[in-house]
């Protein structure tokens, strides 16, 4: 069955002052107020009083998402100029003190910045909302690069506090913040040519040279059936013909929490001979045949695909119809 997706779009922005051009508090033009009989629901406060945010609603592809962003972006145009203020959006200010902005009068903001202290004042959150994003993820999380594999500068987080200091101790990495999924099983998948799967029973919580389990225990055919098809469908999403993709299974939910590594371990003192032999012969067959086909595996990937529900699949399906 084809996948359905919906798109909503989120936006914030900064509330200025025409003459200055310096962040200004927008609480006593009421923006909010006007923007809700105007918007309802899809124009909010922000922890400071200088910040507006607007969504859309839940819209079935990009062109309604669209049309609906620029009729927000020209609702809340008129309103700030009605208001003598101006709309800016931007990662942040280039000037304005953050010493100096107020935040807005909701107790959830005050218990941020409570808990925070500086951090919270000083990040104008444009244009993440750390409270929403906290609350979606929970603690504890984990704080990894969004590409990196071997468990390098992964951070194990449990509160908003330790969150900051891991991701200023990251420097330019780029970073993803993951909910920590509290597993029963554990697997790590090879992938070859988007379609063979070798799954391998995997324990991240003992040393290295012990991580990939001998004689493991026997696991529910259904289990593994969903991890096998899983495993193919992020590798023809992503076009990798060789990958490692990493499941952590909580209740019966396998989380694929790891899938970007085109470069896997295969080494044979850390894999065993049972694995290593599964890859190399994976491995070789596969550029035997690429190499005896006149196939141009070129392609052009877009997240318009991802929206629309393309996957690799649903494209080999076609090309399948349209060489019969």
């Amino acid at each position: 069955m084809k996948p359905t997706f919906t798109i909503g779009i989120e936006e914030e922005y900064q509330t200025i002052d025409p003459v200055t051009r310096d962040l200004r508090s927008h609480i006593h033009a009421e923006m909010i107020e006007k923007g809700k009989l105007l918007l309802q629901e899809r124009v909010k406060s922000e922890m400071h009083q200088s910040v507006v945010e607007v969504g859309t609603r839940v819209c079935a592809n990009i062109k309604d998402a669209k049309k609906e962003v620029v009729k927000l972006r020209r609702d809340m145009v008129t309103l700030a100029k009605e208001n003598n203020l101006r709309l800016a959006s931007a990662a942040t200010h280039p000037f304005a003190d953050w010493r100096v902005q107020e935040i807005y009068p909701d107790e959830r903001y005050h218990n941020i910045v409570e808990d925070m202290q500086l951090v919270a004042r000083a990040n104008l959150i444009f244009p993440l909302n750390w409270d929403e994003i906290f609350q979606y993820i929970g603690f504890p999380a984990f704080l990894k690069p969004f590409d990196g594999g071997g468990w390098k500068d992964v951070y194990k987080v449990h509160s908003p506090d330790e969150f900051f200091r891991a991701y200023s101790e990251s420097g330019r990495l780029c970073m993803t913040l993951q909910r920590g999924v509290e597993f029963q099983e554990y697997f790590r998948c090879y992938v070859v040519g988007q379609e063979k799967v070798h799954i391998m029973q995997y324990n991240p919580r003992v040393p290295f040279h012990e991580r990939y389990v001998k004689n493991p225990p026997p696991i529910e055919p259904k289990l593994l059936e969903r991890v096998e098809r899983d495993c193919r469908t992020l590798c023809r999403a992503l076009g990798y013909d060789l990958n490692t993709v990493e499941f952590a299974v909580e209740n019966g939910v396998p989380y694929a929490i790891d899938f970007m590594n085109p470069a896997p371990d295969a080494d044979v003192n850390s894999v065993g001979k049972e694995n290593f032999d599964w890859i190399v012969n994976a491995v070789a067959e596969f550029a035997v045949k690429k190499a005896l086909s006149d196939e141009n595996t070129a392609k052009e990937l877009r997240w318009a695909a991802f929206l629309r529900g393309d996957t690799g699949e649903t494209a080999a399906v076609k090309k399948a119809k349209v060489n019969k």
